[in-house]
């Protein structure tokens, strides 16, 4: 018998799958407005880093900010799941 028949209210929970996709519904009207292609790839990036460091426990802000200042030759050490923080 599959688990949500099991329940006592017959319904599933979707409270965590609705919250993580609420931010891509608002933000889908915001990215219409992004200003040219260029603008539109140059978002999607920086949201794939966001979403990147959130998803490792790592604080975005943080990471974004330190981007600039490490060094570059090392390109493995600036991806989040290895990025320290200084």
């Amino acid at each position: 018998m599959p688990l949500h028949r099991q329940r006592p209210t017959g319904h599933r929970q979707h409270n965590v799958s609705e919250r993580t996709l609420r931010g891509l519904a608002i933000g889908r009207k915001n990215w219409l407005f992004v200003g040219s292609e260029q603008g539109g790839h140059t978002a999607a990036t920086i949201l794939t880093l966001i979403t990147s460091a959130t998803r490792h426990h790592r604080d975005p802000f943080a990471y974004l900010r330190d981007l600039p200042t490490t060094a570059q030759d090392d390109l493995i050490n600036l991806l989040p799941n290895h990025w320290q923080p200084a």
